[in-house]
C-alpha cells in the first residue's frame, strides 16, 4: 500500500539505531541474513531478496527520501514511476482470463528451474555467460554511464551503478520471458538482441 510507512517506520522501535533499513538494504543483493533474538537465539537466513511495490504521493517523496536516501544508496535502489498528472478514467476493461493464465504459467515455468543447494543450504547462483556480441553490448552501455557519472550531481552519481546492476537484471528477466515464450528451456546465454532491448 503506501511506501512511505514503511520507509518512515523503519528503526522506530529502537529510538532510530536498529537494523531495519541496514536488511532493507542489503535485500538488493539477496546475501544471507543472521538474525539474533532474545528468546529463540540466532537464525541463519542462506538466501533473502524481496520486491517492494507501494505508492507514495509525489509531495510525501522528499520527506522520505532526504539526504540520507542519496548518501546510503537507499533511493536508487527504487524505481520510482510517475503515472501522469491526468486524472484517471473509469474503466470498465479487466484483465482477461487468458492473460492470467499466460501469466501464471511464466511463474510456474520459473519454479520449475531447479536450485542447486549447497551444504550450508545456500543457493548456489546460476551463472549466465554472455558471448563476445552480448559482451561487447554491455561493455558500451557500461562505459556510457560510467563517462557520464563526473559530470553530473552527486546525488545523481549514486544511480549510475544500481542503472547498470538493473540492466542485467532486466536482461535476464527478458531472457527468461523469452525462453517461456518461445517453449524452450532457459539458456545459460544471454543473446545480444536480448541485452540491446
Amino acid at each position: 500500500d503506501e511506501l512511505s510507512g514503511l520507509i518512515l517506520g523503519l528503526n522506530q522501535y529502537k529510538g532510530n539505531k536498529g537494523s531495519d533499513r541496514q536488511h532493507i538494504l542489503e535485500l538488493f543483493n539477496a546475501k544471507s541474513w543472521k538474525v539474533d533474538r532474545k528468546g529463540t537465539g540466532s537464525r541463519y537466513i542462506p538466501n533473502t531478496g524481496a520486491s517492494i511495490i507501494g505508492g507514495m504521493p509525489p509531495n510525501v517523496m522528499q520527506k522520505v527520501f532526504d539526504q540520507a536516501s542519496f548518501d546510503d544508496g537507499f533511493l536508487p535502489r527504487f524505481l520510482p514511476i510517475h503515472s501522469g498528472d491526468k486524472p484517471p478514467k473509469f474503466s470498465r476493461e479487466c484483465i482477461q482470463t487468458v492473460d492470467l493464465e499466460y501469466w501464471n504459467n511464466i511463474l510456474e515455468s520459473c519454479y520449475q528451474i531447479d536450485l542447486v543447494k549447497g551444504g550450508d543450504d545456500f543457493v548456489t547462483p546460476i551463472i549466465l555467460a554472455l558471448d563476445a556480441d552480448t559482451l561487447d553490448s554491455f561493455e558500451a552501455f557500461y562505459n556510457e554511464y560510467m563517462d557520464i557519472s563526473p559530470l553530473v550531481s552527486s546525488r545523481m552519481q549514486v544511480f549510475i551503478p544500481k542503472l547498470i546492476t538493473y540492466c542485467l537484471r532486466f536482461a535476464l528477466s527478458l531472457h527468461v520471458l523469452e525462453s517461456f515464450s518461445e517453449q524452450k528451456e532457459v539458456d545459460r546465454h544471454v543473446n545480444k538482441k536480448t541485452m540491446d532491448n
